[in-house]
């Protein structure tokens, strides 16, 4: 994992959902701040899943509402 995983996310999230990175707070809620719509969530998850080669398990999609808890899991998994 690169030292500067956590904006390289924030970027490609920010890319998908439209909202300059600056404006991109990682507690931002993605439904209710960010009015990101389901398809668009489901556009982070697979961009993430390509980018970072892990597999989000459907179960565990609902549990990832913000920026901070997508780079949390993602970390998660590439150091367990």
């Amino acid at each position: 994992m690169s030292e500067n995983f956590d904006e390289e996310l924030k970027n490609l999230v920010s890319d998908i959902i439209e909202v300059p990175v600056d404006k991109l707070l990682p507690e931002a809620e993605f439904i209710e701040d960010l009015q990101v719509d389901s398809l668009k969530a489901i556009e982070i998850v697979a961009a993430v899943e390509k980018k970072y080669r892990v597999v989000i398990p459907e179960p565990d999609i609902p549990k990832l509402k913000n920026l901070a808890q997508i780079i949390a899991y993602v970390k998660n998994v590439k150091q367990g």
